[in-house]
């Protein structure tokens, strides 16, 4: 159903498709409808681009001083295969490209994302790729530290002509699937680039780019050019068909969980001192028994030894009975995702205490939206969905999301998780509370059928 959306919405921003083999036009021969100029302020009204000769045109002869402006799609894609037209002059000395799963950041005035180099000065170069993703920026296709390229490391047998050469229009075509780009001019492959684990890298899903985003035509910054593109077509890929698994059930995980805890040890736990003082493993439950006397306010909080990202996480918990102790000194415990985001467990049936420390919460940020809880010493249930906060600089450039599920209730319903201090970076371990309390020396917490399904690797 996506793919079909996807492609309506395509065909009705005033494109036409060829219904034998499904090339979308982006291009309409006239006006540049479907695309905007993105650049810094004192370069947008330049006019560098525009329609000449039923083809998208960039002039900037006598006009080299200016910053990288690019002509950039008005909607992002996926997969697909991108063909299109490209004429040069013989005398331009400026640099040109064609950038794929790329994302334009209005306030840094940058286009992140990998992009196919067009480049009448030394037109062997066409055809290849270069990073400009901040934090990369080097040649990917092939393989080189920085910006600077020979001859010889470009493909042998490459194929180009100018504008007095015949018609003077070569043929560029970009096929894109998740990280991997091919690209072929003018009959002949001129890169075919694997980049999964570096254009799907932590790097770039900051940047939210590398495997999905914007195309867009480039200016290179200080260039005096003129070049030319016409018949830009587009076919949409769909879908690859969705990975099968085993659901699993109740006692059951998932076939491609990584199961935490199976009733059997602890092997995939560990503490800070590493050691599970406290912690121990009686008819297929995970107990803390933790007694604490004479002011002895140690806590041994039990941390996976497999760290995570983005998360599916299924956790099931019984709280003791606790019926002399009130507000949080009753049944506390909980579960940190990656040691830093605290989903709060406590005895929330008929104990009152403040809504962001109650059963459920978000500790300290949003109290759930219902009370689901269910008495002590019965087993209850988080589900919870976790995508960790996209980091840049230092700085939160996401805010994280989580939603919760409570015995089977939704409770935390796509929610902002943001760091405390700073940007934590993650992965990191899932962390099962041992959590004191003065007024108690013990919380026999009860834990099992502990699994995580990984959204990001």
């Amino acid at each position: 159903m996506r793919f079909v959306l996807f492609m309506t919405l395509l065909c009705t921003a005033s494109a036409q498709a060829d219904d034998a083999d499904g090339w979308v036009s982006l291009f309409d021969g006239k006006t540049l409808k479907g695309w905007r100029v993105a650049a810094k302020p004192e370069d947008v009204d330049k006019k560098f681009w525009t329609v000449q000769d039923a083809a998208i045109t960039c002039d900037s002869r006598g006009r080299a001083k200016h910053d990288y402006v690019w002509l950039l799609s008005a909607r992002e894609y996926l997969d697909f295969d991108l063909k299109l037209k490209v004429r040069s002059l013989r005398d331009s000395t400026g640099n040109s490209g064609v950038q794929v799963h790329s994302r334009y950041d209005e306030e840094s005035f940058w286009l992140d994302g990998p992009q196919i180099d067009i480049h009448p000065p030394g037109s062997f170069r066409t055809g290849l790729i270069y990073d400009e993703t901040r934090g990369v920026r080097h040649w990917i296709a092939p393989v080189l530290p920085d910006s600077k390229i020979e001859p010889a490391q470009g493909v042998k047998d490459w194929k180009w002509k100018h504008s007095d050469d015949g018609d003077g229009w070569n043929d560029l075509l970009i096929e894109c699937r998740a990280a991997k780009i091919k690209t072929t001019v003018n009959g002949v492959r001129v890169a075919d680039y694997d980049g999964t684990g570096i254009l799907d890298d932590d790097v770039h899903k900051r940047r939210n780019v590398g495997t999905r985003g914007f195309i867009a035509l480039q200016l290179h910054t200080g260039s005096d050019l003129f070049i030319q593109f016409k018949d830009i077509l587009l076919k949409p890929q769909p879908d690859p068909l969705p990975k099968v698994i085993d659901p699993g059930s109740a006692a059951k995980p998932p076939s491609d969980a990584t199961v935490l805890f199976d009733g059997k040890d602890l092997s995939a736990w560990t503490t800070s001192d590493g050691k599970t003082t406290g912690w121990t493993v009686k008819d297929g439950v995970i107990l803390t028994e933790t007694h604490r006397e004479g002011g002895d306010h140690k806590s041994w909080d039990l941390l996976s030894k497999r760290k995570f990202g983005s998360a599916q996480i299924h956790v099931e918990y019984s709280i003791p009975p606790m019926p002399d102790a009130k507000g949080q000194a009753r049944g506390n415990s909980g579960v940190k995702i990656q040691t830093r985001y605290e989903v709060q467990i406590l005895d929330s049936f008929g104990n009152v205490t403040y809504p962001q420390g109650s059963n459920a919460a978000l500790y300290g940020f949003f109290p759930p939206l219902v009370n689901a809880s269910r008495p002590p010493q019965e087993w209850q249930s988080f589900d919870i969905v976790f995508h960790a906060p996209k980091c840049a600089e230092g700085r939160v450039a996401e805010p994280g999301r989580l939603t919760l599920l409570h015995n089977g209730i939704l409770v935390q319903d796509h929610v902002p998780v943001v760091p405390r201090k700073g940007c934590d970076p993650g992965p990191a371990s899932l962390l099962l509370q041992d959590h004191y309390h003065p007024a108690v020396t013990e919380t026999p917490m009860r834990f099992r059928n502990i699994w995580v399904r990984e959204l990001e690797k």
